[in-house]
């Protein structure tokens, strides 16, 4: 076998072996997703951007600290208390998600299309599972849920947990297990 042939092989048997794994982790469901280990502060942060600039394919966005976190202009704002909680890549990917989309202004069209994109986001940079990047962004949104926070531009936070959670019905036994009773009426209709 020449060398050609045999690196030829090899590359196809990498694929074969990670098709068969990628159709065995479908098959056996994504319901019960973990929580993948938290990354946090600064210097993640700006790994982060860099990392989804890179997937993505564009200039990175500025990334500044501020009082708290929001898209404008090109840049990325984000809060302390973000950056040493355990939400910061799914509020770093949904404000990327307001960069990739040329969003502008606070609407809320343009922040349900960013919650919906941070999924795949965290799937592309991170290299989270389904489940995983669901529940990273799950979280995120419980967490604006719990405070009642009421962001600029946003639509009620239970508004906003029941559109997201319409997108994902596949971890409905998930979410209505975890959730609480307060939560449970922010679950979309028949779930």
């Amino acid at each position: 076998m020449t060398p050609h042939n045999h690196a030829k092989a090899r590359r196809w048997a990498a694929m074969v072996a990670a098709t068969a794994l990628f159709m065995l982790a479908g098959a056996r469901g994504d319901e019960m997703p973990a929580y993948p280990p938290v990354t946090r502060g600064w210097e993640a942060a700006q790994a982060l951007v860099a990392r989804m600039s890179q997937v993505y394919d564009v200039q990175p966005p500025r990334l500044l600290k501020d009082q708290s976190s929001a898209y404008r202009a090109g840049t990325i704002f984000i809060r302390d208390q973000v950056l040493d909680g355990n939400t910061m890549e799914a509020t770093l990917a949904h404000e990327f998600a307001h960069y990739l989309s040329g969003h502008s202004g606070f609407q809320p069209a343009n922040e349900i299309e960013a919650d919906s994109k941070v999924v795949e986001i965290l799937q592309r940079a991170r290299g989270y599972s389904h489940g995983e990047a669901f529940r990273v962004q799950f979280r995120r949104l419980r967490n604006i849920y719990r405070v009642n926070l009421f962001m600029e531009g946003h639509l009620p936070p239970c508004q906003e947990l029941r559109i997201f959670l319409t997108g994902y019905p596949e971890f409905r036994d998930f979410v209505r297990e975890t959730a609480n009773e307060r939560e449970r009426s922010c679950l979309p209709s028949g779930w």
